[in-house]
C-alpha cells in the first residue's frame, strides 16, 4: 500500500484526515472540490475504498491489486 502512494503522489496534495476505526484500522479521507475519497486500511492486504464525484461512485474491497484505486488518487493531485 505504501509503495502505491509513494509512486502516485509525485505532485503534492493536501494531507487526508486520518481517523481510527472501531476495529483497529485507519481511515484516510479526502474531500476536495467535487471528489470524496475514503480509504480504510484494516491490514496490509485488506483495504476498502469509497470514491465519489459528481458523475460516478465506486466502492470496492481490495487485497493485493490496488489498481482500481489509482485513478482516484491521481485526481487528488
Amino acid at each position: 500500500m505504501r509503495s502505491v502512494f509513494l509512486r502516485r503522489f509525485a505532485n503534492p496534495i493536501l494531507p487526508p484526515s486520518v481517523v481510527p476505526t472501531v476495529s483497529g484500522g485507519l481511515q484516510f479521507e479526502w474531500h476536495l472540490q467535487s471528489i470524496d475519497l475514503e480509504i480504510v486500511v484494516f491490514a496490509p492486504t485488506k483495504v476498502e475504498f469509497y470514491a465519489r464525484d459528481g458523475k460516478s461512485e465506486l466502492e470496492r474491497e481490495l487485497s493485493v491489486d490496488f489498481r482500481p484505486l489509482l485513478p482516484w488518487i491521481d485526481r487528488l493531485s
